[in-house]
């Protein structure tokens, strides 16, 4: 049986080649409440990776995730990280969601939910599109 750390790491390294096929620049960084910075088009981003096997429960297989932070188990805001990945290990697919979205300290999601081939591109421009309206957004000053 591999560790919840293995299982997370494994998590990260999805997430991290599913933005990168998407056009990001990744970097892994091992940061309370921050797995990946990422880096498109002048902006960058913070991001957390939450990994989850299949679990069965009352006669079905779900996949959940733990959306809490800290021992004091609160919610995560903007100050702590940009959006989520929420990673399948079994289907090897993410879910994105901007933090403004998590309302619950646990989030299931069927197995099913990850069949669609296209919800890592179409989950991402939700969330970039959210993340975009925010008023405190700032670019990235590239030197020549």
């Amino acid at each position: 049986m591999i560790s919840n750390t293995k299982n997370g790491r494994i998590a990260e390294y999805i997430a991290g080649a599913s933005l990168e096929e998407q056009g990001f620049s990744t970097t892994f960084c091992q940061q309370d409440g921050m797995d990946i910075l990422c880096f498109k088009d002048k902006n960058y981003y913070r991001v957390q990776v939450k990994g989850s096997l299949l679990r069965k429960k009352k006669g079905y297989l779900h996949h959940q995730f733990n959306l809490a932070l800290g021992g004091n188990k609160r919610l995560p805001n903007i100050e702590d990280y940009d959006f989520c990945a929420l990673v399948s290990l079994y289907a090897r697919r993410c879910f994105y969601m901007p933090v403004e979205s998590m309302k619950n300290y646990t989030l299931r999601k069927t197995l099913r939910f990850f069949d669609n081939r296209y919800i890592e591109e179409e989950s991402l421009t939700k969330t970039l599109d959210i993340i975009h309206q925010r008023q405190e957004r700032t670019e990235i000053k590239w030197r020549h």
